[in-house]
């Protein structure tokens, strides 16, 4: 019911639809159940809904707000960008590093190689054409990326790290031939736990305001 009152359920379908294509190859069915309780058991202690019972607002509306806050960014509704708010809260992430260790490829946008290169020139050999997107590149070797010092939980070439990687844990997907943010399923990476859940309580209080001004 919340939902409905944010966005359109048709759209929401086309971002879902476009998410999981992207997600193609991973368990992703169970890592969005696994978020979902994660962030949920979170949500509830922030934002009750028992007061809100009179109106219809159930545990499913959290549920599925929560999924709307993976799917979607809060510049729809006049919100911070996912970009902004990461910004804001810098201690989000860890340095766990799996990132670093586990995503392949690490994408290198053909506009970002010179400049790596022009900081980086050791990397002429380490980086390779991307055989999925031949006008783009990748790293040589990513699992786990050799520039991860795992020792010291810190990124060699941080300050010129791929667009990518700065982006983390946002992955960028195209829905209806416009670039589209949506939050990568990790349901170990406390970014992403922390991310869904504070879009979360935004998108929970906004769809409130419009409840409230309807009754």
């Amino acid at each position: 019911m919340l939902r409905g009152l944010l966005i359109q359920e048709e759209l929401l379908e086309k971002v879902l639809r476009k998410s999981l294509k992207n997600e193609n190859g991973e368990s992703v069915e169970i890592n969005r159940n696994l978020i979902e309780k994660l962030v949920l058991k979170k949500l509830r202690k922030k934002r009750s809904v028992k007061k809100y019972r009179k109106y219809g607002v159930s545990r499913q509306d959290l549920q599925e707000i929560i999924e709307l806050a993976h799917l979607t960014g809060l510049e729809v509704f006049g919100g911070l960008s996912d970009f902004e708010i990461i910004k804001n809260h810098p201690k989000w992430c860890n340095n766990c590093g799996k990132c670093c260790r586990e995503s392949s490829p690490i994408f290198i946008h053909r506009d970002e190689l010179n400049p790596l290169l022009l900081f980086n020139p050791d990397l002429k050999n380490e980086i390779v054409t991307n055989p999925a997107y031949p006008e783009h590149y990748k790293f040589k070797e990513d699992l786990p990326c050799k520039f991860h010092d795992i020792e010291n939980k810190k990124c060699s070439i941080y300050d010129s790290r791929p667009q990518v990687c700065q982006s983390y844990p946002l992955i960028l997907v195209e829905v209806e031939n416009k670039p589209h943010y949506i939050t990568h399923l990790q349901p170990d990476c406390n970014y992403v736990i922390s991310l869904i859940l504070e879009k979360s309580m935004i998108l929970f209080d906004e769809s409130l305001k419009k409840l409230n001004s309807k009754n």
